[in-house]
């Protein structure tokens, strides 16, 4: 993800040229006459100032002049020259700009940031990811929890926490007939947790389903990358790493309760799974075979920041390439 807007890294960005401009530019633009020469030599047509080619055309293997006006500037095609008829001027069209006004930010996803006419300003606001009402599975029928989602945290009912506050997470889905109905997410953040329940409890809701899906990507974004780093930076040391009952270590890989390390010059792949649960499989080589060494049910937060581990350690100590994952 990128920075915030405060760290600098908007100074360059282009200015937005969005696709109905490009139509706007291109719908007013005469005709250029084929072929369109935009440098030097052969031997049609005239020469205009910096030896720019003059439009020109072909009819019946004759050239044909150009009259005067306004054409593609072939040195720079995105705005107009005038050609006086023999030779291009100094007269410029530019192509209009987008006008003042909020665009999505192009650094930071789910903000906004203010475009004066000319550049990207340093005025930007958060777009709610979601913001609507969620069924609650509890109570009378009918009953709704407004929720709201942005790149900051969330809001449900009387709370309203940071994502840098979530220290960890449990979610749960409950299908029946297999249809998602309820959806759970419990949230650990200082000395608290909060439990968010939402869906109808007896149908499918793809409001539900939709609130779900951005909450976990925000928790992705911001608890999974601080988890991967922390353990990154533990694999930088060398350091031995347990991580949702696997070993991770310069010397190999297992399972925590068999007490044994394959070498990672034996590395065979890993696989993720989400039937009845997260399951990670972590596999050997064995002959021209692989040989399942580890297997174990994981959180969603596991299941994010595992794999990265895994490659880390693969890459470094596996000797003989990445090894195969799958």
């Amino acid at each position: 993800m990128a920075g915030s807007c405060r760290d600098g890294r908007f100074r360059s960005i282009r200015r937005p040229v969005g696709s109905s401009i490009a139509r706007l530019v291109g719908d007013h633009l005469p005709p250029i006459p084929a072929p369109d020469v935009r440098s030097p030599g052969g031997a049609t047509g005239a020469h205009g100032r910096n030896g720019a080619r003059a439009p020109s055309g072909w009819c019946n293997g004759r050239v044909n002049a150009v009259p005067a006006g306004w054409y593609a500037d072939p040195e720079q095609p995105a705005r107009r020259r005038y050609w006086d008829g023999a030779q291009w001027t100094e007269h410029f069209q530019e192509p209009p700009t987008q006008p003042a006004g909020w665009y999505p930010d192009p650094g930071v996803e789910g903000q906004q940031r203010y475009w004066d006419g000319v550049t990207w300003t340093d005025h930007v606001q958060l777009v709610p990811l979601f913001d609507g009402m969620v069924p609650v599975p509890i109570g009378i029928r009918g009953k709704e929890q407004h929720l709201l989602v942005t790149t900051e945290g969330l809001v449900w009912g009387d709370l309203n926490v940071g994502w840098d506050e979530i220290s960890s997470f449990t979610q749960l889905v409950i299908v029946q007939t297999g249809a998602e109905v309820e959806y759970t997410i419990q949230l650990f953040h200082a000395s608290a947790q909060t439990g968010l329940v939402f869906g109808h409890g007896w149908k499918p809701d793809r409001n539900s389903r939709r609130a779900y899906d951005v909450i976990l990507g925000q928790l992705r974004r911001t608890l999974g990358a601080r988890v991967i780093n922390g353990l990154l930076d533990m694999f930088e040391h060398g350091e031995t790493i347990r991580a949702g009952g696997l070993i991770f270590c310069p010397d190999g890989f297992g399972q925590e309760e068999k007490g044994e390390l394959t070498p990672w010059s034996q590395f065979a792949g890993l696989e993720v799974n989400s039937y009845q649960g997260i399951w990670l499989r972590l596999f050997r080589t064995k002959g021209d075979k692989r040989k399942q060494v580890a297997r174990v049910k994981i959180t969603q937060l596991h299941s994010w920041v595992i794999p990265s581990l895994v490659e880390a350690h693969v890459s470094r100590y596996a000797g003989c390439g990445r090894g195969e994952s799958t």
